[in-house]
């Protein structure tokens, strides 16, 4: 079952990060920065979103480069 999701998110996982991120950009910027949002839990929410994004778009880059290197 593993190896099924490994291979479906293979080319996907550094998209997918940076569209966690991106909306991590959202949430800081234009949630708070531009409409002045304050709820409580959102500051954790973009927290969420980077620790995702940063550990997916990694475990992506590692992925690329070690495909790379045995072809």
């Amino acid at each position: 079952m593993f190896i099924k999701i490994w291979n479906w998110f293979s080319g996907k996982k550094t998209a997918i990060a940076a569209f966690i991120l991106v909306l991590s950009a959202f949430c800081q910027q234009v949630l708070i920065g531009v409409w002045g949002a304050d709820w409580t839990w959102l500051p954790f929410l973009i927290s969420t979103f980077e620790w995702i994004g940063m550990v997916l778009g990694g475990t992506g880059l590692v992925h690329k480069a070690a495909k790379n290197a045995t072809q």
